[in-house]
């Protein structure tokens, strides 16, 4: 029997709550804003290092498409190649 989604994320959200996260307070106090809306930050650093991972990662997927481009043009021209060299060969053959 399949779990709600209550259910499923009922230890997750506990862990949320007694983590040690930094929590930043609402900076708007105005009596049309509930007063206790807060929100969990990351640091900036994780930020930056997230970022950072994810350009060099598109780096090396970038490179791998490239390497493989060129190894499957290289093998359709070999591929291209024998098959002229059996072609003109036949025609020399039973010319």
């Amino acid at each position: 029997m399949s779990e709600t989604r209550i259910e499923k994320y009922k230890d997750y959200r506990a862990s949320i709550l007694t983590d040690d996260t930094p929590v930043i307070d609402n900076a708007n106090n105005s009596p049309s804003h509930h007063s206790s809306v807060t929100t969990s930050t990351l640091p900036m650093d994780e930020v930056i290092q997230a970022l950072d991972n994810g350009s060099k990662e598109e780096i090396f997927l970038r490179k791998n498409r490239r390497k493989k481009i060129i190894s499957y043009s290289v093998i359709i021209g070999l591929v291209i190649l024998v098959i002229v060299a059996f072609v003109v060969f036949g025609i020399i053959l039973f010319k």
